[in-house]
């Protein structure tokens, strides 16, 4: 599976959870593949798709570790401290996945580039249509992979922006 060209540059966008990363493949400028993957599903598809050459890829990332503050809710009628506390567990797990899923990546000596969080793209008839429009992309999407297609999109077209400029 390993198609490469020697003059690609890959960049990765990745929204990570506590089950599935949204995660987004782009060759150059253009989203390839967008998909919902566990932590061995990814890491069987980097080493599958990239081998042990990692040299063209960067691995755009939402940033929720660094987020230090604890969940502080909005007042709202009904909201019991059992919920904040889930939500906050909640919040501890996501966090936790993104540190195993670093840990794999620089296992593996990928490139991570840290994303301020964002929901840009996510949920919204008027983020989905400029998702659709910025990427092309036409098929399946749910709001994780289209986040992560977010944090992909503007790595990759930094990329092209730094390489256009140095180059």
């Amino acid at each position: 599976m390993k198609i490469r060209k020697s003059e690609a540059i890959f960049t990765i966008g990745c929204d990570p959870d506590s089950t599935k990363h949204g995660f987004a493949l782009f060759e150059n400028e253009k989203l390839v593949s967008l998909n919902n993957f566990t932590l061995l599903d990814m890491q069987r598809f980097l080493t599958s798709f990239f081998g042990d050459d990692f040299s063209s890829l960067e691995f755009h990332l939402e940033d929720n570790a660094s987020e230090k503050s604890a969940y502080t809710a909005k007042k709202k009628r009904g909201e019991s401290l059992a919920v904040k506390l889930n939500i906050a567990q909640k919040i501890g797990m996501v966090k936790q996945a993104q540190i195993e899923l670093e840990r794999m990546l620089k296992e593996l000596g990928i490139k991570v580039v840290h994303r301020k969080q964002s929901k840009r793209w996510k949920s919204g008839d008027a983020e989905v249509e400029i998702f659709k429009i910025a990427t092309g992309w036409t098929s399946l999407s749910n709001e994780d992979t289209r986040s992560a297609a977010y944090f992909g999109y503007v790595g990759a077209r930094e990329r092209k922006f730094l390489k256009r400029s140095i180059g």
